[in-house]
């Protein structure tokens, strides 16, 4: 479904244009083999989470979420970004809160917990070409596992997802930190813009398949210590169903890591680089990691890696390439 551009407003009421909320479309897409929904958006402008924050009286937190009715319950996928541009993507049934001290009473604020408040975390990828706009805009895509929204593999493709409906919000805190108390007080997220509603049965009529970069890279970079550091990496699912992966060793630092979950892959083309964030294992001991390359052949593209126990380094290629596509 599309929605016309525009219409992004704050101040709701005689405001400007929030490029970085104006939804611009939004659809479902069910894998092959029924195990992954691909949920995606679009928006005009997601490379810069900063300045649309900050466009935002209150803005702490940039929630994009796409929901529907399955049944009687009500799910998610979503994606949830900060100034500092480090998003998460999860998936799972929609929370209430009762605005009154009688059970199921009315109002209720509905809410898309975070991964840490009974969310699941799901990877997913934001893609932006280096000129955003109306005509070539920013995308999310979700990879959501079926069985964390009340599906099967097998039950998924006849399963009708009811009243589809895709929106951009502004919060103050996370919906997991949301109580009566909160709600009461209004720290509720803002709806910024969205597009509603369709239903959606995959063995009636599938989405499109989501926008596909490629990262591709190996080589060798300076050690955080001494001598070299090598690398390999391939983000590339949708091009050839390879497993997504990052592998990385440094011996004169004693680190030799090998990713084990992708969680996010951004890929800026304004800079020809992608950002890969996801958790691991360095000599067997687990790790979170954020891996960052910028497209190019030795002595021109760089490669940085951070894990979480401290090791951390980046350099130009001093052979190898990264390529983007």
């Amino acid at each position: 479904m599309t929605d016309p551009s525009g219409d992004a407003l704050f101040p709701v009421i005689g405001g400007s244009n929030t490029r970085g909320m104006d939804i611009l479309g939004s659809s479902l897409r069910l894998s092959d083999n029924g195990s992954t929904l691909n949920v995606t958006m679009q928006v005009i402008d997601l490379s810069h989470p900063a300045s649309t924050a900050l466009a935002i009286t209150g803005a702490n937190f940039l929630q994009y979420v796409t929901r529907w009715q399955f049944g009687n319950t009500i799910f998610y996928a979503a994606m949830e970004n900060t100034a500092a541009n480090g998003p998460i993507f999860y998936a799972g049934k929609a929370q209430s809160i009762d605005l009154c001290s009688v059970s199921a009473c009315f109002p209720h604020v509905i809410t898309y917990p975070e991964p840490t408040f009974g969310g699941t975390t799901e990877p997913g990828i934001v893609q932006c070409p280096a000129g955003p706009s109306v005509s070539n805009p920013c995308s999310v895509t979700i990879a959501v596992n079926v069985a964390d929204v009340g599906m099967t593999p097998t039950t998924a493709a006849a399963s009708l997802l009811e009243e589809v409906g895709g929106y951009g919000l502004a919060a103050a805190i996370q919906d997991g930190l949301e109580t009566n108390a909160t709600a009461e007080a209004d720290t509720v997220p803002l709806e910024i813009d969205g597009v509603c509603c369709y239903n959606f049965k995959a063995s009636v009529q599938n989405g499109p398949p989501p926008a596909c970069h490629e990262a591709d890279g190996d080589g060798d970079i300076h050690g955080a210590r001494s001598g070299k550091a090598s690398f390999s990496m391939d983000e590339d699912r949708c091009e050839d169903n390879d497993p997504e992966d990052v592998h990385a060793r440094d011996v004169d630092s004693n680190m030799n890591f090998q990713s084990t979950q992708i969680l996010s892959v951004v890929f800026d083309d304004a800079t020809n680089s992608v950002t890969v964030v996801g958790t691991g294992t360095d000599n067997g001991n687990p790790v979170t990691f954020t891996a960052v390359a910028v497209e190019g052949p030795a002595g021109i593209g760089t490669f940085s890696l951070t894990l979480s126990d401290g090791y951390t380094n980046s350099g130009t290629l001093l052979d190898g390439s990264i390529v983007l596509h």
